[in-house]
């Protein structure tokens, strides 16, 4: 059960990390605001893509049996 309870509380931080990244991009770059071009967007996407990459990596420990058994089947 505990991994079951790690594997939310990761799900659940990589859907918010993902959530920024997608939105401080889309900000930085295509919507014309007072904010695009800005240095704290880029570094907002930049962090969030660190925590995103770490945090799926995790996910994917804490998955491998599951990869193992579903995916890498022989």
């Amino acid at each position: 059960m505990k991994k079951i309870k790690m594997l939310i509380m990761l799900n659940s931080l990589m859907g918010i990390s993902f959530i920024l990244l997608f939105f401080s991009i889309l900000f930085y770059r295509y919507i014309p605001t007072s904010w695009q071009g800005s240095y704290f967007l880029y570094q907002l996407h930049t962090y969030s893509g660190i925590v995103f990459f770490l945090i799926a990596f995790f996910h994917i420990i804490l998955n491998w049996s599951w990869i193992k058994h579903n995916i890498l089947k022989r």
